[in-house]
């Protein structure tokens, strides 16, 4: 009955506050699931999916952080994890990729580190850390001592 009501739980709590504007839902999939009921923290492993609205997350674990049974922040760690959703203009779909994110459900922030990559169109990023708002679209990309940051821009003619 115990494992019953905290699988209710997380689907429950996961899927009230991870849903954007446009979604009702979540829905995560992976081949593990543990639950820490004491530290708030959901943890799915194993080819783990997280889709809401128009933003998907892929990685091998994705942990969601859950304090007073509301998810306030989703760990993605991959080598590497993919993330994709629609622009704030909604004109593209933006890719990305990056060996860890982290994802704040209250600001809409993407925070993406190591090797971290977005495509938009035809315009490419890539940096060591890239930080989104999804809401406003504004980003920051930041080197590593070993690399700088690249742009490619696609010129309209």
């Amino acid at each position: 009955m115990r494992f019953l009501l905290i699988i209710l739980y997380l689907i429950i709590s996961s899927s009230a506050v991870l849903a954007d504007k446009n979604s009702k839902q979540v829905t995560v999939t992976a081949d593990k699931v543990n639950v820490e009921d004491n530290s708030s923290v959901s943890v799915y492993s194993g080819n783990a999916k997280a889709n809401w609205g128009e933003t998907y997350l892929t990685a091998d674990t994705i942990k969601i952080i859950h304090p007073d049974q509301k998810p306030k922040s989703i760990y993605i760690v991959g080598k590497p994890a993919f993330v994709s959703y629609m622009a704030p203009d909604k004109k593209n779909k933006i890719k990305g990729s990056a060996n860890a994110m982290e994802y704040n459900l209250k600001t809409e922030t993407l925070i993406m580190k190591g090797q971290a990559k977005i495509i938009n169109g035809k315009n490419k990023i890539r940096a060591e850390e890239i930080r989104i708002n999804k809401k406003t679209g504004e980003m920051h990309a930041t080197s590593s001592k070993k690399s700088q940051v690249r742009i490619v821009f696609e010129i309209n003619e």
